[in-house]
């Protein structure tokens, strides 16, 4: 301990500069893709595919087109918009909206038209819409079985989707008015539905001891349609991502969906965060912030636990074979503003926002602290006290925020530089 200290005061004041480090991050001057806000001119879109969608990355109906984009790899730029997330979801004209390039657009009532769109735009792998079975579309049926799977009567929300039950009026038929304050979908209902949505999600598993039939290579595996991922996973993963962070926040007798009780469930998220290029790495917020979304937006509900920790919800896969390095390396190759490592990626992002975040950390270390943080993230150092301040300062204090400004992977590894 004594010389761990001695070595991480000795690097104090030695920092290197910004310009230098520049040079040793070259994705830290690279073009990132074209980000504009909402009162960007027509005239600069012009001839580009453009993703509208909210600034935080909030809202899981543009994550699902996000994600999308990412997986196809399309050349995109993207509109931050403001909102308040007070919105019905999926209304014509409602986030996300997707211009192309010929100028026509598609909104988030329309996700499987956007979803149908990229797969003309980008035939490259993977395909979003394969012919698994000749009898029946399983990965377009995948998206009604979806909606009925999940509780019935339930409000569609930003920020808490299939949380509250709407009111029924019996009037000779049924009428859905507004969620009544604080009434949730009762935890049986929630029972069966994870129930149903880890059978389904067996229905394409992969045996060992399975014949495999000639032409059915493909038939197989950990996503929902089969051995790679399609439209069907896209659609589904930002919904049970916010479930998995949910439920254990509200429903006592209710596993943790990376539990064993649900080992297909288990098997379908492990498979989205290790083998979805951009979903782990860029799209895919944490646990934790959908479940403080959730508070801030309804305080009136009685929760269980109150941190992602303590409800047992892990945003990456627990199992030791699985390789943070090796998914974030998949995500990064082509792309030349992405860094070698999810730690790089941190620094990168760091000398990407220096003018900002040299305010934001100045009662916790400022510049040289900074400069000290990037530089151990870039080349496997220890850190010093005041860059492991400055670190958790970014970490607490959203400072750097998943999804806003990073992925889940790097920012366990800003999380796992600092707590070490």
């Amino acid at each position: 301990d004594m010389l761990a200290e001695l070595l991480a005061s000795a690097v104090v004041g030695l920092a290197p500069s910004w310009p230098d480090l520049e040079k040793r991050l070259p994705s830290s001057v690279a073009a990132d893709p074209a980000i504009f806000d909402a009162t960007v001119s027509e005239a600069d879109l012009a001839g580009k595919t453009v993703l509208f969608r909210d600034r935080n990355g909030w809202c899981p109906y543009s994550e699902r087109a996000w994600l999308a984009l990412e997986l196809k790899r399309i050349d995109y730029a993207t509109v931050l918009v403001d909102s308040d997330y007070s919105d019905t979801p999926c209304e014509p004209g409602s986030l996300p909206r997707v211009q192309w390039s010929d100028g026509t657009t598609h909104d988030g009532s329309q996700i499987v038209d956007i979803l149908e769109r990229l797969e003309v735009e980008q035939p490259q792998a993977p395909n979003l819409f394969p012919t698994v079975s000749t009898v029946t579309d399983i990965v377009r049926d995948s998206f009604g079985r979806f909606d009925a799977l999940m509780p019935r009567y339930t409000k569609l929300s930003s920020l808490a989707p299939f949380v509250f039950v709407y009111k029924i009026q019996r009037t000779g038929k049924f009428m859905l008015e507004d969620a009544l304050p604080g009434e949730i979908v009762p935890q049986d209902k929630y029972t069966v539905a994870l129930e149903e949505i880890d059978e389904l999600l067996g229905e394409y598993s992969y045996d060992e001891n399975d014949t495999q039939r000639e032409g059915e290579a493909n038939r197989y595996g950990p996503f929902i349609a089969g051995a790679t991922i399609t439209a069907a996973d896209i659609y589904w993963a930002p919904f049970v991502e916010r479930l998995a962070a949910f439920v254990p926040l509200i429903y006592e007798k209710i596993p943790p969906l990376r539990g064993g009780e649900y080992e297909n469930v288990r098997e379908w998220l492990d498979a989205m965060d290790s083998q979805a290029v951009g979903y782990a790495s860029r799209v895919k917020g944490r646990a934790f912030t959908w479940q403080e979304r959730l508070t801030e937006a309804h305080p009136e509900l009685d929760l269980l636990c109150s941190t992602a920790e303590e409800c047992n919800v892990a945003d990456l896969p627990t199992r030791k074979t699985f390789d943070a390095q090796a998914t974030w390396a998949a995500y990064a190759d082509g792309r030349a503003y992405a860094a070698a490592t999810p730690a790089e990626e941190v620094a990168a992002r760091i000398v990407r926002n220096r003018d900002a975040l040299v305010d934001a950390c100045a009662s916790v270390g400022g510049d040289e602290a900074l400069r000290e943080l990037c530089a151990a993230l870039a080349d496997g150092g220890a850190l010093s006290d005041a860059a492991r301040k400055v670190a958790a300062h970014l970490d607490d204090d959203d400072l750097l925020a998943v999804p806003r400004d990073i992925g889940v992977i790097p920012a366990e590894a800003l999380r796992q530089a600092w707590r070490s």
